[in-house]
């Protein structure tokens, strides 16, 4: 029994050798583990998230949707974020709280419908967005179909912004949108990418619609979110749900600007909520 122990003990040794030295760079502040999963490096936004930001998106989404426990669908929807963009390329756009505020708050402010949702999404970049949508509506019990509409051409286009290679350094393009989709467990058969501008009247006859959900994420400066949300209320269903993205952020002013303007016009759509800085709209039944 003895030896037993004593040969337990040295094939131990080197196990706990490797665990005292990860401890010991713990309590050194030392580790690079978080940092690598969690921070900012090769993106734009870190992914680590803080209780009061939990809570604080928890209480928004439940003031927009109605729901009591949305601290429980933020946390869904946070595991999603996190593996889609380590199974994909690229990143998801938009700082942690306001890709769970979408991710979260636009299903469940969906009817149920006695067949597919028709989902209209303006601006993709690498469309890892679309994936996680997929994979949220079908968490609520939402079958659906996506449209996405994007130049694609290569890097992010802003009419106010130099044209500049994504900080992931991959191409936005639409094979790399195709190939994201399908890392993410996406159907490609319930997907249809038009490439081109939304403003484009062309493009807007080949997307078609009417649709029951929009994200407006595409051309972010006053003049194109106008353009996008007097589109949009054309082919918007009664009932339909609009997601108005990167509302009240400043780096982006003339979103707020555009919508608030729109609504203030006379507007048929309504503002359900704003959770982080998504503004969540519906058009009337």
């Amino acid at each position: 029994m003895t030896l037993a122990r004593s040969a337990v003990r040295r094939a131990a040794e080197p196990i706990l050798s490797r665990i005292a030295h990860r401890a010991a760079a713990l309590v050194a502040g030392d580790d690079a583990t978080t940092d690598l999963l969690f921070g900012p490096a090769g993106r734009l936004n870190t992914r680590s998230i803080t209780h009061h930001e939990v809570d604080e998106l928890a209480s928004q989404i439940g003031s927009t949707t109605g729901v009591t426990d949305a601290d429980v669908h933020v946390a869904q929807a946070f595991r999603a974020l996190v593996e889609l963009e380590c199974r994909c390329v690229g990143r998801i756009a938009g700082t942690t709280t306001n890709v769970l505020g979408k991710l979260t708050a636009a299903p469940l402010l969906l009817p149920k419908l006695d067949r597919p949702v028709r989902v209209l999404e303006i601006g993709t970049l690498f469309g890892l967005f679309a994936a996680g949508l997929d994979r949220q509506l079908l968490r609520y019990g939402h079958d659906h179909e996506i449209v996405i509409v994007d130049p694609l051409e290569s890097v992010q286009l802003q009419p106010e912004r130099e044209r500049a290679t994504d900080p992931t350094g991959t191409p936005v393009t639409e094979a790399t949108v195709r190939n994201n989709l399908r890392l993410g467990g996406v159907d490609l058969n319930r997907v249809r990418i038009v490439r081109g501008m939304s403003t484009d009247p062309a493009i807007q006859t080949e997307v078609g619609g009417p649709f029951d959900l929009v994200i407006i994420d595409g051309d972010h400066s006053r003049v194109g979110v106008a353009a996008d949300l007097a589109w949009v209320e054309t082919i918007a269903e009664p009932g339909a749900v609009i997601v108005m993205d990167d509302y009240g952020d400043a780096g982006w002013p003339g979103v707020q600007a555009a919508l608030n303007e729109h609504l203030a016009a006379g507007s048929k759509l309504m503002l359900r909520g704003v959770a982080s800085t998504s503004a969540f709209l519906a058009m009337p039944a």
